[in-house]
């Protein structure tokens, strides 16, 4: 065994670690950086192995796992997110509302989203606070003000622990781990399009806002992927916002009572 035992920690022995990695100035093109990232190649590791590789991978995830070049400065996961922010927007006849739990259970957040009459999606969050303990008061008294078509959480997320006391809601779906991942793809496909519209009023919420959404990563380069940051990033808002607008993209809620008494007539 080349690892030695130091009681809380282990020690390597008669070993080294060794790590490749081409120009960081350099491109993808150049294949005289591929020995220097590869020792193996042309030898052992043939030009058609690394062309494949660079094929299936995304021009960062190459520079990572092809060359061994870490970028110091990590891209904007929602470069056009400016273009999708308004103070104008105005949400349709019907919402849906999400909340979302950070996994320490510090922070919980509601977000409500509603398809307008062009079909753009409008969403905006309207509450961001430390805790958990006042989410679902204040989600069953804003059920019974505003009859929402949906109120949705993440069920294998924190705050699936919560499940039970929402049950009762009109509308409530804890959602599988597959809608999470939707919910995530499927908003950054709505801002990178423009389909949606985030309504931004309240400076405290919108600080809390721009914060989940420059922490924000992709938790895998592959697909079926949720948002991911650092373990004291405060995602709740983007999770909010990402559920509900997945919410109003589904399948339609029962229809209201007085949307059910008006269709009688």
């Amino acid at each position: 065994n080349i690892w030695v035992d130091q009681g809380d920690s282990l020690a390597l022995r008669d070993a080294a670690w060794i790590e490749f990695g081409a120009d960081p100035k350099g491109n993808t093109t150049d294949r005289s950086q591929w020995p220097i990232a590869n020792p193996s190649y042309p030898h052992r590791t043939p030009a058609e192995s690394i062309l494949r590789l660079q094929r299936k991978l995304t021009h960062d995830s190459f520079l990572r796992e092809g060359l061994g070049i870490w970028s110091s400065k990590r891209a904007a996961l929602f470069a056009s997110w400016p273009a999708v922010l308004s103070k104008t927007t105005t949400p349709g006849k019907r919402v849906s509302f999400a909340a979302h739990v950070t996994p320490d259970r510090s922070r919980s957040a509601v977000g409500v989203a509603s398809v307008r009459g062009d079909g753009v999606i409008h969403v905006e969050l309207v509450r961001a606070d430390p805790g958990v303990s006042w989410l679902v008061p204040w989600l069953t008294s804003a059920t019974a003000d505003h009859r929402p078509q949906h109120v949705v959480i993440a069920g294998g997320m924190a705050a699936g622990a919560l499940a039970a006391d929402l049950e009762p809601l009109r509308g409530f779906k804890a959602l599988s781990s597959t809608d999470v991942r939707r919910a995530c793809s499927g908003f950054y496909d709505l801002v990178a399009s423009g389909q949606v519209q985030v309504r931004v009023t309240d400076p405290d919420l919108n600080a809390a806002l721009d914060a989940a959404v420059a922490a924000a990563t992709r938790s895998t380069e592959r697909e079926g992927w949720v948002f991911a940051g650092a373990p004291e990033a405060d995602l709740s808002p983007l999770y909010a916002l990402a559920l509900a607008a997945h919410a109003v993209r589904g399948k339609r809620a029962p229809k209201s009572d007085a949307e059910l008494l008006a269709s009688a007539y």
